[in-house]
This record gives C-alpha cells, structure tokens and sequence, in this order.
C-alpha cells in the first residue's frame, strides 16, 4: 500500500446493522403515518374504552370507544361474533363485568338529571361468522368524567328488544360485557 489512508471493506457483520437501522427508521415512519391515519378515522386518542368479553355461553367480543364532544359523547362500538337480531348497548350503574351472567355490571345507568339509560339499539344482520356490527352514536348529556361521567362504569350488550331490569322471571339477556377505562394502546 502507498502512504495515503487506507479504506477498509465493511464486512457483513457492519452492512447487516446498517441494513437493519435502515429498516427500523422506515418502520417507524411506517408505524407513524399508520397512527395519523387512525386517529383520522377514529379521533383523538384520549378517551375511554370498554373491551367486550362473552357472557355465559356467548361467543361476542368487541370494543367500545368513547371520546367527549361539545355537548356530550361519541361513542364507537364494534361488535363481533353478533349472530343476528336486535340488541342494546346499555351503559350499566358498576365497573364490574367479573359474573358469569354479567349481573356484576349492576342496573343501566342512569345520569345524573336524565330521564332514564342511556341504550342504543343495534340491529346486527351480517353473518356473525365473517364480520362486525359497527355502531356510531351520539349520547347527549354524557361526559366521559365527573357527575354526569361514564368512567368506571360498565358496558352491556343486551340481547333483544325487552326488558332491562334482571329479574328471576326473565332471561338472562346480556351477551357480553366491559369496564370503561381509559384507551390501551394498539402496540
């Protein structure tokens, strides 16, 4: 070699750690335009969320998001595994969803001043085996904290058009339940 600095050949140790930083930053930039996207679609990321499970020998499963408005709640519900027919999300008095029949939810709730619970009725008519309910409301008068605030309270998908209140000379009508928290992130 003459006197001037040599140039060394990267070996493949360095050039797969250059490849691999490469792919994480385009990952992540990836991951980035994917999260404004979302949020586009389904708004800010603060609010609560109610994560549904199946009660008794249900098979629904599905999540609820809430986000405060102007002059009360958006709430965006997707339910999956929903055989067809009509049902009810009710927002229910106790952040408790731990019983087999989901009487642990407590009664619907009702908010402070209101004139009665707050239900949203669902008519699901897809086959519950190749996809979701999607449902999108407004409740007037809700907030997602303080008198009128739905945290920590639950959430129940009722099963048909009748009755409300659990008692022993009605069915068990509640196919699924879930608290409402705050949001968990997606990754």
């Amino acid at each position: 070699m003459s006197g001037g600095a040599s140039r060394q050949r990267p070996d493949a140790a360095s050039r797969l750690r250059a490849a691999s930083a490469g792919l994480l930053c385009a990952l992540a930039a990836a991951l980035a335009a994917c999260s404004t996207v979302s949020d586009a679609v389904i708004g800010p990321r603060e609010g609560l969320e109610a994560r549904l499970r199946p009660i008794g020998a249900s098979t629904v499963t599905g999540t609820v998001l809430f986000s405060e408005r102007s002059d009360g709640v958006s709430m965006l519900a997707t339910l999956n595994s929903l055989p067809r027919g009509d049902y009810r999300i009710v927002i229910h008095a106790t952040g408790n969803c731990s019983s087999p029949n989901g009487f642990s939810a407590g009664p619907p709730w009702t908010p402070p001043g209101g004139t009665g619970p707050a239900i949203v009725s669902v008519a699901a008519t897809a086959n519950p085996e190749l996809s979701s309910t999607g449902v999108s409301e407004k409740l007037k008068g809700l907030h997602l904290d303080g008198p009128g605030g739905i945290a920590g309270r639950s959430v129940v998908i009722h099963s048909g058009s009748g009755t409300l209140e659990a008692r022993p000379d009605v069915p068990n009508n509640r196919v699924a339940c879930g608290v409402i928290g705050p949001r968990t992130p997606m990754i």
